[in-house]
Formats: C-alpha cells, sequence, structure tokens
C-alpha cells in the first residue's frame, strides 16, 4: 500500500507461488528456509508489511494447520475402521 500497487501485486504475486509451494510440500518444515530467505529478502528491500501481515499468515498457516490435522485424523479412523477395531468414544 505505502509503496504503490505495482509492488503490492508483485509481493501479493510471490506470496501466492510461496502458498501453493508450501501446500504442495510433503514435508512443510522442509519450505521453512524457502520461507525465511524471502522474508529477508522482503525486509532488504524495505517491505515489512507489519501487523496486518502478520495476522493474516498466522490465519492462513493455522487453516492450513487445521486441514492437515483433519486429514491425518481422517485417515487414521479409516485405518482403524478397515482394521476391524472401534472408534472410540468422546
Amino acid at each position: 500500500r505505502k509503496l504503490g500497487s505495482e509492488k503490492s501485486n508483485a509481493v501479493s504475486a510471490t506470496a501466492k507461488t510461496q502458498c501453493q509451494a508450501f501446500e504442495s510440500a510433503r514435508d512443510p518444515n522442509a519450505f521453512r528456509n524457502a520461507l525465511i530467505t524471502w522474508d529477508l529478502k522482503l525486509k532488504a528491500n524495505g517491505l515489512n508489511p507489519g501487523t496486518t501481515a502478520d495476522i493474516t499468515v498466522a490465519t492462513i498457516f493455522l487453516a492450513g494447520l487445521q486441514d492437515r490435522c483433519q486429514a491425518i485424523y481422517t485417515d487414521a479412523l479409516k485405518s482403524v475402521i478397515s482394521s476391524g477395531a472401534r472408534r472410540p468414544r468422546s
């Protein structure tokens, strides 16, 4: 916003690419260095998005984490069901 729509659009496009790469990564931890490198490049170019971006990123991360945890739970539950075991009561 402060640096104009051209810079904003460029950062948004890169963020989209980074997000897609993260989502397709088999091991999200392996993607950590790429995110740190990108963060350092942004800051080196005077692009520090601030608190709003921090909240946005945290929200997106938690939503993705929730989806991954649900998928893991679903896979585990299918495995238990296919083995003939009963589903534990909550």
